[in-house]
């Protein structure tokens, strides 16, 4: 989230440049609409791409969505007696909506009022 909020992508998608550990706190101030470059601007405006049949905003290149946020607080743990702890890493395709959308068989009808019948004998979880 880091990532698409200031725009910073680095070249390597192992870097560790933002901290997602379990119970931090990261704050992210948005950036006022007099420091936009007109890179940032762009997105302001609207412009975007279509992958997939979606439309993407141009965030990459420091750009960040919704006009672009800068991070004030980066994984603070400092409250937690114990520190840091359970980091989230991420490695390779990081944007989901790129990829294609998945094939999934759909479920016959009448197959999810059968599972709750009162005359249904099959064990729920």
């Amino acid at each position: 989230m880091g990532r698409a909020l200031t725009g910073n992508m680095p070249d390597d998608s192992s870097e560790e440049d933002f901290k997602p550990f379990t119970a931090s706190v990261s704050t992210f101030a948005r950036r006022k609409s007099g420091s936009r470059t007109g890179i940032e601007q762009d997105v302001v405006n609207g412009k975007t791409e279509e992958i997939c049949g979606k439309k993407i905003p141009h965030w990459r290149g420091g750009r960040g969505v919704g006009g672009g946020w800068d991070c004030v607080q980066n994984g603070d743990c400092s409250f937690l007696s114990g520190g840091e702890e359970r980091g989230w890493h991420f490695n390779g395709e990081e944007d989901f909506l790129s990829m294609p959308t998945p094939l999934v068989a759909s479920a016959p009808s009448g197959a999810a009022s059968d599972a709750g019948s009162a005359g249904s004998s099959s064990a729920k979880l």
